[in-house]
């Protein structure tokens, strides 16, 4: 038999070729549209909770009654019949190691009311064999999850071409499958295929914030480096890696396919896309009209950066006097409200990180009044209600701490139904900085403008690719420009 085949036919031919559509018959296949002209992320998911889609985490197991986690809808483990077949059983033992219970933490944190189911293919090794991945990946697409959560890969390619297999099903079947990157430059499967969702990290704190990458295979970035995670005895510890990121992805989707079931596999990635947030703040306003349309409507523009002033005195006729970090500017606002009897709110970051920089900040400021704070993972009506308490509270000093661009978003969505608020700063990563999760570089090194070197030599997975793809464009755009020809022009 040869290995080629065309695929042609005479026009003698009576019988169609098969998977062929009859003439006058496209009304057998009419699409019900469910997008509208215009996809944002509050049609994809505002006031969405994940109810009533089905989530199954493939994985170590999900250890019941994680206060992390809630409950599980269903629990098996996979094991092999004497013939290959999957055979699922009640799951007895829960976890065996963690990750999975790491992995539907993420989920719940996202998607509260998705419902959770366990498929443990992963022994106490963090690992297991292929023949049980395919045997637990077959057996979750035929039970028809929605989303099926796959923090795991193989290096193996005798496994791959099933995988692929297999994921091309769970597509054609309605099933959204959600696979983590590999840590490592390596290639694994089944991330690499296009008829799954493939994940790694980006390193913001936001769970919500996610970006689409035009240079697949990785297609999405989501929150995956430095993560609390849940863990096993109802614990949590801190995490990094793109396993921690495709739940992020995970729970987007069961938000999504909550308010909007009908979607196919190939719409949903659709919405993702558009519903993305796609560095540092000059390289993103020279891309993004939004983002800098968001930052010209501020009342005041601080230069957080030393390469800022540098700049300034070589290219404006008035160059500005020093850098004002908002590092700095937090400890000398809080000392002189402390004084004054001033007022903090503090919004934003994880809730732990949160709620170490306040008791930091207690610690270093104790006649401070710090009347609030919150973490800033809220959406919808959650997020509303928190900025009416905002508001009812009247703080002199609102903090928000949600990084670039989401700040600059709430602030100008919000500002008008917070009247009672005072000044109001963004602050980026200010409340990493006050929990003691992240140190300052050296004071000479951030007289020379080299902090981001420090911070990059601290934590280079999380950095190095960020400054090397944002700083030279920054620096760029910093000395393209000219000086006026004289004062008149500025």
């Amino acid at each position: 038999m040869p290995d080629v085949v065309l695929h042609a036919a005479t026009a003698d031919d009576e019988e169609l070729p098969a998977w062929s559509l009859p003439k006058l018959a496209a009304n057998r296949i009419a699409i019900d549209n469910p997008l509208p002209e215009r996809v944002d992320r509050d049609w994809a998911i505002g006031g969405a909770t994940g109810r009533g889609v089905k989530v199954c985490i493939l994985d170590s197991g999900v250890e019941a009654g994680h206060p992390l986690v809630g409950p599980l809808a269903g629990a098996v483990s996979i094991s092999l019949a004497e013939n290959g077949d999957p055979v699922a059983n009640e799951d007895t033992e829960g976890d065996l190691c963690g990750h999975g219970t790491a992995c539907a933490g993420v989920v719940h944190s996202i998607a509260p009311e998705a419902e959770l189911y366990s498929v443990r293919v992963l022994g106490a090794g963090f690992s297991g064999t292929g023949p049980v991945l395919l045997a637990g990946l077959r057996w979750a697409v035929a039970q028809g999850f929605d989303v099926v959560n796959m923090s795991l890969s193989t290096t193996k390619r005798q496994f791959g071409e099933v995988l692929h297999e297999l994921a091309d099903t769970a597509y054609f079947r309605g099933t959204i499958l959600v696979a983590s990157a590999h840590n490592m430059p390596v290639e694994s499967y089944p991330w690499r295929f296009s008829s799954v969702l493939s994940v790694g990290s980006h390193e913001e704190d936001d769970p919500f914030l996610y970006y689409a990458n035009p240079n697949p295979p990785v297609e999405f970035f989501a929150r995956g480096v430095d993560v609390d995670v849940a863990w096993l005895g109802g614990g949590s510890i801190r995490a990094t890696g793109n396993s921690f990121a495709t739940p992020c992805i995970s729970g987007l989707a069961a938000l999504i396919l909550s308010k909007h079931p009908k979607l196919t596999p190939f719409q949903l990635k659709t919405v993702l896309y558009l519903t993305s947030a796609n560095g540092e703040v000059l390289a993103r306003c020279s891309t993004e009209p939004q983002t800098e349309r968001l930052f010209r409507a501020a009342d005041l523009i601080n230069a957080d950066g030393q390469p800022l002033v540098a700049a300034s005195k070589l290219q404006s006729w008035f160059p500005l006097p020093e850098r004002v970090a908002t590092t700095d500017l937090f400890h000398f606002v809080a000392r002189k409200a402390e004084a004054l009897g001033r007022t903090f709110y503090m919004f934003g970051a994880s809730e732990a990180e949160n709620a170490a920089a306040v008791e930091n900040v207690r610690k270093m400021y104790p006649n401070l009044k710090i009347v609030g704070h919150s973490h800033g993972y809220l959406r919808g009506d959650a997020l509303r209600a928190k900025v009416e308490e905002i508001n009812a509270l009247a703080p002199d000093y609102l903090w928000v701490a949600l990084g670039v661009p989401n700040e600059q978003a709430f602030v100008e969505e919000f500002t008008p139904l917070m009247s009672n608020v005072g000044v109001i700063k963004t602050s980026g990563g200010l409340f990493n900085f006050l929990s003691g999760s992240r140190s300052r570089a050296p004071q000479w090194m951030q007289k020379i403008g080299l902090e981001w070197a420090w911070r990059t030599m601290l934590e280079p997975r999380r950095l190095l690719w960020r400054y090397l793809t944002t700083n030279p464009r920054a620096l760029y755009l910093l000395f393209s420009r000219k000086r006026p020809s004289n004062r008149s022009c500025l």
